[in-house]
């Protein structure tokens, strides 16, 4: 436990500063640390793990206490807040609005030789505030260099440069909300060389020629169901924000036709999606928060149990139930709104009542997780489970936390990751496996694919086996684009 109890303090103290900056909301991710450990944390370690924010549930607390004051004296003066209704409207006016804003400033308002926009108060001019320049090195421009960096040949690098490379799962927006972790800056490894976070940043996703991901808003259970529906439609409005910042580099997109498009425009397409249903879990009306189908795919728990249903990890007690009234409810409405149900997480009578009740004409998925027939773990999923996905014509995204993949936790390797593609591959075929990183979801990944920046590893890995150009691409994200597509087009 002891590499455990040194990340949650870690975490303890990011989390204590972000408490003072408004950030509370993200205290429920501490549970995470079980990831810094053997991969085995009991329940009750796991419990105890979760003191680490008792001082930001102080905080939120009397945070309530002081919203419950005002209310009253508002009362007594005989003013009235905000119905639900009032509440959500307005929050898709801020989205909306946030839709509508133009990312360049007007034509006749920049000066097109500069980049920049007069200041009429100054005279002087102001950086348009919406654009930032990423700092990398582009590797389609010198791949030699990229092969002799990462130790590998060139043909693996040329392969990979050709290839979508799409990743199911990446966790970074996590430390923007706890501590401001600047996405369009290039970070170094963090203090604990790239194990928990400082996996990626937008200008390490660029040099990396990572095509696309699916950029992951993660729930906080510590809050109400009651709170928890608007604090994911600001951190929507948030990530999307990030993202505008940079709109030469990164786009936004919801469908594989729109992929293809950013692709085409040399640009990143970046999927949303949410990491535990819970997020949305108030009620069935509260899913119709996501605008415009923003939202690809929601895990339907995360390492709490919830009302939808009952999580595979430690944190559940050994509860054996299956999906709930309600969650059967919650996976026919994803199936009506075509958002991917995605069975990462969830315990195996959930995983199958899921797979028993959705739509099928829809691909199920699993964006993040290891394989039982590798290395047997709470977290993993069996061959039945495989096959359950595969008949879908879903795929299941290989994540790198080193214990999950049967590795030690601070020695894992890469071959790992691809030991887990291949089972995969040898039990269903090479069309349901995908990348799943869980980049910067307090993982630590092996050592010899610390960051995204090292991806191109698990290509020379590949052809070491002496599989073809074609499973490759499938694996690096042909498999993901073809299941979206089966969804959405």
């Amino acid at each position: 436990m002891k590499h455990g109890v040194a990340a949650a303090r870690a975490l303890q103290a990011e989390t204590h500063g972000a408490a003072r900056r408004g950030c509370a909301d993200l205290a429920g991710r501490a549970v995470a640390v079980g990831h810094a450990t053997n991969g085995t944390v009991g329940r009750h370690e796991a419990v105890r793990e979760l003191d680490v924010v008792g001082n930001v549930r102080v905080a939120r607390r009397r945070a309530v206490t002081r919203d419950a004051e005002k209310r009253a004296r508002a009362a007594r003066n005989g003013q009235r807040g905000d119905t639900r209704e009032q509440k959500e409207e307005s929050l898709r006016d801020h989205h909306g609005r946030l839709q509508e804003r133009p990312t360049h400033p007007p034509a006749n308002d920049r000066n097109d030789s500069t980049g920049t926009v007069p200041n009429r108060h100054s005279g002087g001019t102001l950086r348009n505030p919406a654009m930032t320049a990423l700092e990398y090195r582009d590797p389609h421009d010198d791949p030699a260099r990229v092969a002799t960096s990462l130790g590998i040949s060139r043909e693996a690098v040329d392969l990979y440069l050709s290839s979508d490379v799409i990743d199911l799962h990446v966790d970074s927006f996590i430390w923007w909300r706890i501590f401001r972790y600047d996405l369009t800056k290039r970070h170094g490894e963090g203090l604990f060389a790239a194990s928990f976070y400082s996996q990626v940043d937008f200008p390490r996703v660029r040099e990396s020629a990572m095509t696309g991901a699916i950029w992951v808003i993660t729930t906080n259970p510590l809050r109400t169901e009651e709170e928890r529906p608007n604090v994911f439609v600001r951190n929507l409005a948030d990530l999307r924000a990030q993202i505008a910042r940079v709109p030469d580099e990164f786009e936004v997109v919801r469908t594989a036709a729109e992929y293809r498009a950013a692709r085409a425009k040399k640009k990143h397409g970046a999927f949303i999606g949410i990491q535990g249903g819970n997020a949305l879990d108030r009620d069935l009306d509260a899913l119709d928060l996501i605008p415009d189908q923003l939202v690809l795919r929601i895990t339907l728990v995360h390492l709490s149990t919830s009302k939808i249903g009952v999580t595979s990890s430690p944190l559940s007690g050994g509860a054996d139930e299956g999906l709930s009234d309600f969650g059967r409810a919650y996976v026919r409405r994803l199936n009506e709104k075509k958002i991917f149900v995605d069975l990462a997480h969830i315990n195996r009578k959930g995983f199958f009542d899921a797979v028993e009740m959705h739509d099928k004409s829809q691909p199920l998925i699993v964006t993040h997780t290891g394989v039982s027939g590798v290395h047997k773990h709470w977290r993993n999923l069996d061959d039945e489970q495989l096959r359950a996905i595969a008949d879908t014509g879903g795929t299941v995204g290989v994540m790198f936390q080193s214990s999950f993949l049967g590795d030690p936790v601070w020695g894992g390797r890469a071959e790992s990751v691809v030991r887990h593609l291949e089972h995969i591959v040898n039990t269903v075929g090479e069309d349901h496996a995908s990348l799943g990183s869980d980049f910067d979801g307090a993982i630590t990944p092996p050592r010899d694919l610390r960051t995204c920046l090292e991806l191109p590893r698990l290509v020379q890995i590949m052809l070491d086996r002496g599989w073809n150009e074609g499973r490759v691409r499938k694996l690096l994200g042909g498999n993901a684009l073809r299941a979206v597509e089966a969804l959405r087009g």
